[in-house]
């Protein structure tokens, strides 16, 4: 079955909805389906469509006849350009596309950070398209050591790692929360998120690939999954007493878990076991995967999840970048 042409003005998100379920249905695996809808998605349009007039005007977004980019995706492109790198439009129109979704389903405003890692620097890559100030206190990325950074994410080293300043005890201070990465470059070992102390190293952890193709979420204790693929979205969430592992947006391990929130720094990359209220300890357990987003924030439910695997799947996908 052919995939439908696109109406006027219809978004990616709304194509992608009505577009699917028939492509799925027709045996194709979700990454190819919706890789084969955003290309079409991306086809240009015959001119009759469109009034004569406006045929050839284009607005912020590189598309023909629309409204302009959301004003917080605008916000993080005005940080990302005045820090002196550059976006593709490619990259603009994908980012963008991922705050409409997240807003579509009522997922951003409960997000603290989403570091979308576009732009291919060090310093594109740093910023939080939730709150694109260059401050600490907007989650701002500090990294330390090496890594490679390419337009299709960042590949962690062995003294690589980010520092969110996001301090968990009074960020999570115990609430709900989730923890998400989505993987595309596959490595065994490490920590992706981690914010403990000496010796232990079980809460606001995201490991997705440990020991033998075992993935884990950790807030105070783990959910684990045995054979995982190793590449994909991984989502870690914690409700009291329960924590919750999801991989590529379906519920993959739970776990009865009591968190203990330290007075110590979000890590990425990395585990971070400082003393509480140190100074952030960085070399503990560095992945080299390669990861191209993450998010951590309130907490999600099972739809909620989902939702935000969609959202981040359609994004890299719209990238070229998907697992």
């Amino acid at each position: 079955m052919a995939i439908p042409e696109k109406k006027p003005y219809e978004r990616l998100s709304d194509y992608l909805e009505r577009s699917l379920p028939a492509e799925l249905e027709a045996g194709k695996s979700r990454g190819k389906a919706t890789a084969d809808i955003i290309s079409k998605f991306n086809e240009e349009p015959p001119r009759e469509m469109f009034a004569p007039f406006i045929w050839g005007a284009t607005n912020a977004s590189g598309s023909a006849g629309g409204d302009a980019y959301d004003t917080d995706a605008q916000a993080f492109f005005t940080a990302v350009e005045g820090g002196g790198d550059t976006l593709t439009t490619t990259e603009k129109d994908a980012t963008n596309q991922l705050v409409l979704d997240l807003k579509s389903d009522g997922i951003w405003t409960g997000m603290y950070a989403i570091y979308p890692f576009v732009g291919a620097t060090s310093t594109s890559t740093k910023w939080n398209l939730k709150d694109p100030r260059d401050l600490d206190a907007a989650y701002r990325v500090s990294w330390t050591g090496t890594a490679n950074f390419t337009a299709d994410g960042i590949t962690g080293t062995s003294n690589f790692a980010g520092n969110t300043h996001f301090n968990a005890s009074t960020g999570f201070a115990g609430n709900p929360r989730h923890i998400s990465v989505y993987c595309n470059g596959r490595s065994s070992g490490g920590y992706d998120t981690g914010c403990n102390q000496p010796g232990i190293g079980n809460s606001n952890a995201i490991l997705v690939e440990f020991n033998t193709n075992e993935s884990r979420a950790g807030f105070g204790g783990w959910a684990i999954k045995g054979g995982s693929p190793g590449i994909g979205h991984f989502l870690g969430t914690y409700d009291s007493p329960t924590t919750t592992l999801y991989i590529d947006g379906a519920s993959a391990a739970t776990a009865t878990t009591t968190v203990a929130d330290r007075d110590n720094i979000l890590a990425i990359f990395s585990d971070n076991r400082g003393a509480a209220g140190g100074a952030p300890i960085f070399g503990n357990f560095n992945t080299g995967r390669r990861l191209s987003t993450i998010t951590f924030g309130s907490g999600l439910d099972s739809t909620e999840s989902s939702d935000l695997y969609d959202a981040i799947e359609t994004f890299n996908t719209s990238l070229s970048r998907q697992a």
